[in-house]
């Protein structure tokens, strides 16, 4: 018997790693994009895998509200936080305060507004956004450094504020130079909390290993997302992608998925892990204790 590639005894022994892990990027309904799960479906399900936490984005907004209607229903924890893209006010502290403000944990640097974003986006597809939203193009994206390569005030204020709080800042879909910028002002700045880099394996904001380490050795968590390894995403071999993570530095690496759509019948964020911890362990990349520092001991901190 066998579980999709994978013979019964390997996916097992995949789902039994996936007990206390986490994943901190999972996109949920409602949204502007199909999503394969509302916020309830998508706890339930990580509920089932036995899974410790989850982090629920929009690009869209904020989650902290939605987050706090899910606080105490279950042992898993969830996050949510604010993306700042222009449907908020793109790098607006004032909505970053009151998301931190109502709980929420994380904030996500621009995504779709980016200008890493756009720019990539125009050179694979004739539409940004759904066309059925008239204001939905950011024009040329967000920007966060100035013409000497600076970073602009509000990213002071941001970090601020987040680490006046010990939450955590993802880099969402920045550029290399400017994630390496803000993961400097992080680690110079007063305060506690936590930066991430997010998801640098992806094609639209991609950066190298070196860049990564870079990140690392600032005192940021790398996140891997394993829809780097899939189209049109990355398509990174399983190989290379865990010699990069090892190059990292497992201590400064942490899974994800960036489960949720908008392509139709991707599947949850337990199917996803599963079989990547079950194709990992099937061509012996990683020993189940390091899979765990990846799956679970580097993300308990930014959860606790």
């Amino acid at each position: 018997m066998q579980k999709g590639n994978f013979p019964l005894p390997l996916w097992q022994a995949a789902q039994e790693q996936l007990k206390g892990a986490y994943d901190w990027h999972i996109h949920t309904g409602p949204s502007i994009f199909w999503r394969r799960a509302d916020d309830h479906e998508a706890l339930a399900e990580a509920v089932d895998a036995g899974m410790a936490g989850i982090g629920l984005k929009a690009h869209e907004g904020d989650t902290a509200s939605r987050v706090q209607l899910l606080k105490n229903t279950s042992s898993c924890k969830v996050l949510g936080g604010i993306t700042l893209n222009h449907f908020v006010g793109g790098l607006n502290p004032a909505a970053v305060e009151v998301s931190l403000g109502i709980g929420g944990r994380v904030v996500w640097l621009p995504s779709l507004s980016a200008r890493q974003h756009v720019e990539y986006y125009r050179t694979v597809s004739d539409s940004f956004l759904n066309k059925d939203f008239k204001y939905s193009t950011p024009g040329d994206g967000i920007y966060i450094l100035n013409e000497k390569g600076k970073l602009i005030p509000e990213i002071y204020e941001i970090i601020e504020l987040v680490k006046s709080k010990g939450a955590i800042l993802s880099t969402g879909h920045l550029s290399a130079e400017e994630s390496l910028a803000v993961a400097h002002a992080f680690k110079e700045s007063v305060g506690a909390g936590f930066v991430v880099f997010g998801h640098p394996d992806v094609s639209i904001n991609k950066a190298n290993i070196e860049v990564q380490k870079e990140f690392a050795r600032l005192g940021g968590i790398i996140e891997k997302c394993v829809i780097a390894l899939a189209c049109p995403w990355g398509e990174i071999s399983i190989e290379q992608y865990i010699s990069g993570i090892k190059e990292v530095g497992l201590e400064n690496c942490m899974l994800s998925t960036d489960a949720g759509g908008p392509v139709p019948k991707r599947p949850s964020s337990p199917e996803i892990l599963t079989g990547f911890i079950a194709a990992v362990l099937e061509k012996g990349l990683l020993t189940e204790k390091e899979m765990r520092i990846i799956t679970t001991n580097v993300a308990s901190k930014i959860f606790a």
